[in-house]
């Protein structure tokens, strides 16, 4: 599986940059354009939540809070960044007002064009047994934001 990069976005009003121990790495290079051109931004350090809901409210309210023209980078563990990324989408960030890097292994959610039961791998397979209805399916690049899973084509031999 190939890596994400994150890359510059110039000529935003304003940057944010959310991230874990892990993902400050991730977004250092960006933050030095942003820097170099002197932008407006802020850097929010998520780490180890002892109270989620406060947590999750607290990072509500700051994205809900930013202006139009805020451009979002999220670098954190997979856990996380889907947490940070769903609140992101909740408060009204789009796919062209945001980028995300996931850290670590990647859990994948793969639906069954069969039986459209979803089933989670841990590994980056090729090839998995829907747990459901016990046909073999080759994992696709095709991705659903609906079902939040890659779709899971049958092995026809």
């Amino acid at each position: 599986m190939e890596r994400i990069t994150l890359t510059y976005v110039p000529y935003k009003k304003h940057y944010v940059f959310c991230v874990d121990e892990a993902g400050f790495s991730e977004v250092a290079e960006v933050m030095m354009h942003v820097q170099s051109d002197q932008a407006s931004y802020e850097l929010f350090q998520v780490a180890c939540v002892k109270d989620f809901t406060v947590w999750h409210t607290e990072m509500e309210e700051r994205l809900f809070k930013q202006k139009m023209g805020t451009y979002l980078y999220v670098a954190a563990s997979w856990d996380m960044l889907n947490v940070i990324k769903h609140i992101a989408i909740d408060v009204g960030f789009t796919d062209e007002e945001a980028q995300y890097r996931g850290i670590g292994e990647q859990e994948k959610a793969v639906f069954c064009c069969r039986c459209h039961g979803v089933t989670k791998v841990e590994n980056i397979l090729f090839c998995t047994k829907c747990p459901e209805c016990g046909i073999s399916l080759t994992i696709s690049d095709h991705f659903s934001k609906n079902k939040e899973a890659y779709l899971g084509y049958t092995d026809i031999q």
